[in-house]
């Protein structure tokens, strides 16, 4: 569940008559993130073993740089309903295990008001300005920038958090992302980012256009780095 502050309600406003202030929607301020695969082939293991997919990569995913503690009991217990009086060991791993909440900027900051450090037990991501674009780019474009684009997408998704969803599916042997709702294209610049192979369906053709734009300043940016590298 990604929480986020900012968001305009879209629904209808009553301004006069005894219903005045009336409203019939709220605020949006979280958004529902499903990370799916197909079943299992066998066993998580094996499925891993044939397909390198079925997991989560915890390790390339955890949440700030701080050590956290663990304990690990060595014969096996559950840590939980068995493991009392069971002979453990502790480790320090750097990071806190990712949370199946994540937050924006603005929500991280509200967090942090009530509990000192709390934010460091979520990710956090905001789209920018460079994922949306701006209209004085637009107007560059015609004289000749082809990488200007003006984002128009009502729900542009951050780059940074399209980068952490991909990062925490990796596979070792890299893996497809498939974005059945691509939008404005943001999952399949990230994927790219990431070395991943992407495939994104889109029902509305304006905003292909715009993903388009994106992926292909994207590729021009990376080609022009790896000129000057």
């Amino acid at each position: 569940m990604w929480l986020r502050g900012q968001g305009f309600p879209k629904g209808y406003n009553f301004k006069e008559g005894e219903f005045n202030g009336w409203g019939t929607a709220l605020k949006p301020s979280m958004e529902p993130i499903v990370v799916a695969m197909k079943p299992l082939d066998g066993t998580y293991k094996e499925n891993a073993s044939k397909w390198a997919v079925g997991g989560l990569n915890i390790s390339g995913s955890r949440i700030g740089d701080d050590a956290v503690l663990i304990n690990r009991w060595t014969d096996g217990a559950k840590p939980f309903g068995g493991g009392a009086g069971h002979p453990y060991e502790g480790t320090t791993q750097k990071g806190r295990w990712p949370s199946n909440v994540l937050l924006d900027e603005e929500s991280a900051q509200l967090v942090e008001q009530q509990a000192k450090g709390a934010s460091r037990f979520f990710y956090c991501a905001k789209a920018n300005k460079r994922d949306r674009g701006n209209r004085k780019a637009v107007k560059d474009a015609l004289s000749g920038d082809s990488a200007a684009f003006e984002n128009t997408h009502p729900t542009v998704k951050p780059m940074d958090l399209m980068r952490y969803l991909c990062t925490l599916t990796a596979t070792p042997r890299g893996g497809v992302v498939l974005d059945p709702f691509a939008g404005s294209g943001t999952t399949l610049l990230a994927a790219r980012e990431c070395g991943r192979v992407s495939i994104g369906i889109e029902v509305d053709e304006s905003h292909c256009e715009i993903a388009a734009t994106r992926l292909r300043h994207q590729q021009e940016a990376l080609l022009q780095q790896k000129d000057q590298q």
